[in-house]
């Protein structure tokens, strides 16, 4: 709350100095808050509580795959870019900085799923959808080949930055014989793609208010606000968000592909038990 009452409403000299360095507390102090009130709905249990070491992953493939996407976007023209970052001064300092900033993404959103998984009936209310039986090999190919021709036809295909690395990932996860949440579809069971989508489409709007207020209350002076530049749907903007209404569908698959990343470093690093943790998306 200190450091986004700073953001938006503060005035002074100080304040200016002050909000180049504060998107990171802004953005655990969300992620502490979150793991809060999850400790609170079910009974003494949350991700820091129940297993802080869990933490530390989280953290890990946050900066691998954030820097991973940022490096995709490059591929499609950049379909974010931060018009300020140079604010931050050198280049070493800008990747300082930055780095910080990209360990938020990964706790926020799985804070964000133990929160919502606290809800009666969150676990089980997509549970017998529609079965959808894919092919491991066809996806993987049809992924790769996306991500390459992404790069040759940025425009048409910028939206594989998207899906991109779940289609390829999660398949050759399933290869090499790692659970991921493609199985479940086999048996109609949308729950782990759903749930993580909407808990990463929760935690996109405050993203995405958070960086509206950056520019809107001290314009210029924010090296962390970013902007968009979606083909052909750039103009479909409605404040207060700078993210066009139908780039926030991208939030969607975002939400598993974040999720397989993690499974990618709890199949690696962590000890057996952890599989099936995360196999019933539990986070306690």
């Amino acid at each position: 709350m200190l450091s986004w009452s700073f953001m938006w409403f503060g005035r002074g000299e100080l304040d200016l100095t002050w909000i180049i360095y504060l998107f990171t507390p802004l953005w655990w102090g969300f992620i502490v808050a979150l793991d809060g009130l999850a400790y609170a709905r079910a009974g003494g249990h949350s991700i820091l509580a129940d297993r802080p070491k869990r933490m530390i992953g989280l953290v890990v493939m946050s900066v691998v795959g954030w820097y991973s996407f940022e490096w995709l976007s490059w591929f499609v023209n950049n379909l974010w870019y931060y018009p300020l970052q140079d604010l931050l001064g050198s280049q070493g300092s800008k990747i300082f900085w930055f780095t910080l900033t990209f360990t938020c993404v990964w706790p926020a959103l799985f804070e964000m799923y133990a929160l919502l998984r606290t809800t009666p009936g969150f676990v089980t209310r997509w549970s017998k959808g529609p079965s959808v039986q894919l092919s491991t090999r066809a996806l993987f190919l049809l992924g790769a080949a996306g991500l390459f021709l992404s790069g040759l036809f940025p425009r048409p295909l910028f939206w594989m930055i998207w899906i991109g690395s779940l289609a390829v990932m999660a398949p050759a996860m399933l290869l090499c014989g790692y659970w991921t949440p493609l199985p479940p579809l086999a048996k109609g069971d949308w729950t782990p793609f759903v749930g993580i989508a909407v808990a990463m489409f929760a935690l996109g709007i405050f993203w995405e208010l958070w960086n509206y207020g950056e520019q809107a209350f001290f314009a210029d002076t924010d090296p962390n606000y970013w902007e968009y530049a979606i083909p052909y749907v750039q103009a479909l903007k409605v404040p207060p968000f700078e993210m066009p209404l139908p780039g926030f569908l991208g939030y969607l698959p975002l939400g598993a592909q974040c999720w397989v990343w993690y499974l990618l470093y709890v199949h690696l690093f962590s000890p057996p038990d952890a599989t099936h943790d995360y196999e019933l998306g539990a986070m306690h």
